[in-house]
């Protein structure tokens, strides 16, 4: 599978193949996940879990975060 996921990210809306994550870090968002709740390009996140739900991989199969809603005054 891995050879199969293009190492340049303009041919995969750029997404990277390999990305570095820590829980409790604040991420911003890239792409355009659904704006119907905020999750936009550009909106700050932070990692709640990562969950590795295939056994023995090291490839996470969900990453879970919190939206961080700026209030504008």
């Amino acid at each position: 599978m891995e050879n199969k996921i293009p190492e340049d990210p303009t041919k995969t809306m750029g997404l990277y193949s390999l990305v570095s994550v820590a829980t409790a870090a604040k991420y911003d968002l890239t792409t355009n996940i659904d704006v119907t709740d905020g999750r936009t390009k550009g909106a700050e996140c932070v990692i709640e879990n990562i969950d590795y739900r295939v056994e023995n991989s090291t490839r996470p199969s969900i990453i879970w975060v919190s939206l961080i809603f700026h209030i504008l005054t």
